[in-house]
C-alpha cells in the first residue's frame, strides 16, 4: 500500500479501493492498457475506414473509475508541482475539467501498473 501511495493523488484511501478492486494480483493484466480498460479509463476510439473518431471511455469498474478520477481531481489542484497536474492543467484549458480528470486518471492507472508489477 505504501508503494501505491508514492503515486501523486493516492492518499490511504484511495490506495486501499486500487487493492480491493484489482486485488493486488497483477498478473491478471498482460499490460498497463488492459488494467487502464478494465478501470474504465482508456479512451475509446471508433475507426472506420482509416478514419478515427474518438468516443467516451468504456464501461468499467465503477468504484475504481470514481477513486482514480477522484485522484485526478486532486492532482490537478496542485497547480504545476507535478507532470501529472502539469498535464491536467494543460488538458482542462482545451477540452475541459471532466475530461481532463478522466485523462490523468489514465495515466495514474497505468503508474499503478508499472509501480506494482515491473515489465518482464
Amino acid at each position: 500500500m505504501e508503494l501505491l501511495q508514492t503515486i501523486f493523488g493516492v492518499g490511504p484511501k484511495v490506495a486501499q479501493v486500487i487493492l480491493a478492486e484489482t486485488g493486488g494480483d497483477m498478473s491478471r493484466f498482460p499490460t498497463a492498457e488492459h488494467l487502464a480498460s478494465w478501470a474504465g479509463v482508456a479512451a475509446g476510439v471508433h475507426e472506420s475506414a482509416g478514419r478515427r473518431t474518438p468516443v467516451g471511455a468504456p464501461h468499467g469498474n465503477k468504484w475504481l473509475t470514481a477513486m482514480l478520477v477522484e485522484a485526478a481531481g486532486s492532482v490537478g489542484r496542485m497547480k504545476g508541482r507535478n507532470y501529472f497536474s502539469a498535464q491536467f492543467a494543460r488538458l482542462a484549458t482545451r477540452r475541459g475539467m471532466s475530461r481532463a480528470a478522466v485523462a490523468v486518471a489514465h495515466g495514474a492507472d497505468r503508474g499503478h501498473r508499472v509501480h506494482l508489477c515491473p515489465p518482464r
